[in-house]
């Protein structure tokens, strides 16, 4: 019996590899619902597994664990010993990433969860799902290092103490109030100015900067240290999470599903090519992303597959 459950959590781990990596291959996605649908533990293994992988990319984030993995389907391949074996020994101490995040964070939030926290100066912060900050106020600057996700940032003003956000490489110095900070797992970071402006630059390069006004949006290649172009975007889209909605106009489904599975504690695969790119509009509720699901694939004629209670399968009718 024990035999068949590493058996199965070495299976689901291998699984989780492919689809983070993109590694799928022609009728792989048609093996992996084919194995979910053979035995619930399919499911849990899968859902422990996605969890794990997750928490490992947090700390490598954080430079916890100093390794390197460079993304090729050889060292993949001759890292699956190692990387199964880790799974399964973090796999049972899911609670870690609570304890890691209370002992290295001043403030945070799991998935699915928001936090509005006045700081002692006076400004705002409001934590999206899946986020974490640490506030380090001196006498001559105000520090906030915001470690994952998502920060809807308010200033109160003070001209003898600079307020600068640091998010992996980048750093965002408020020159005016109000601003976006985001930096996902598999995302570079980025900012979008909602109100005045604010000065963006690379804490490894010197000659990396710029100011950017209110309704634009930059990002920063962490591996080239070059800011992107600014772009112009909605700033009543763009901060609509802080109501628990998620408004999106002429997005693909893969776009959107990829921003509703960051609130849902499992995963949302879309099996068919045309359907990821379907355009859509529409307004979902955060605080209920699986209701939300439902009510979006009823009103494009599709539906949605629940193989376990980790993973949901959009598929047409």
């Amino acid at each position: 019996m024990q035999h068949d459950l590493t058996f199965i959590r070495q299976q689901a781990n291998d699984w989780v590899v492919k689809l983070e990596t993109d590694s799928m291959t022609d009728g792989d996605e048609a093996r992996f619902v084919e194995w979910m649908e053979q035995d619930e533990r399919h499911g849990e293994a899968f859902y422990e597994a996605e969890q794990t992988w997750q928490l490992m990319q947090q700390v490598k984030q954080e430079q916890v664990v100093q390794v390197e993995v460079k993304q090729s389907s050889w060292l993949l391949q001759s890292l699956m010993p190692i990387a199964a074996t880790v799974l399964l020994v973090v796999s049972s101490m899911l609670w870690w990433q609570d304890l890691y995040f209370a002992t290295m964070s001043d403030h945070y939030t799991k998935t699915g969860q928001r936090l509005e926290q006045r700081l002692s100066d006076g400004s705002e912060l409001i934590l999206n799902t899946d986020s974490a900050v640490d506030i380090q106020f001196s006498d001559n600057k105000r520090l906030v290092k915001v470690l994952s996700g998502e920060v809807y940032v308010t200033v109160a003003p003070d001209k003898t103490k600079p307020f600068v956000v640091q998010i992996g490489d980048m750093q965002v110095t408020a020159l005016g109030t109000e601003f976006i900070v985001r930096k996902d797992s598999d995302e570079q970071p980025s900012v979008i100015v909602t109100e005045h402006s604010v000065k963006v630059e690379s804490t490894e390069s010197s000659q990396v900067n710029l100011v950017l006004n209110q309704g634009y949006k930059v990002s920063l290649n962490e591996n080239t240290e070059a800011l992107s172009k600014a772009q112009a975007v909605d700033i009543e889209q763009a901060q609509s999470w802080r109501a628990g909605r998620y408004t999106f106009r002429d997005q693909s489904l893969q776009q959107v599903v990829d921003e509703l599975s960051r609130y849902y504690d499992g995963k949302i695969v879309i099996r068919d090519k045309q359907l990821q790119q379907q355009k859509v509009s529409g307004v979902l509720d955060l605080d209920d992303p699986r209701n939300s699901l439902n009510n979006l694939a009823r009103s494009l004629a599709i539906k949605v597959n629940s193989l376990s209670p980790y993973l949901l399968l959009l598929e047409k009718s």
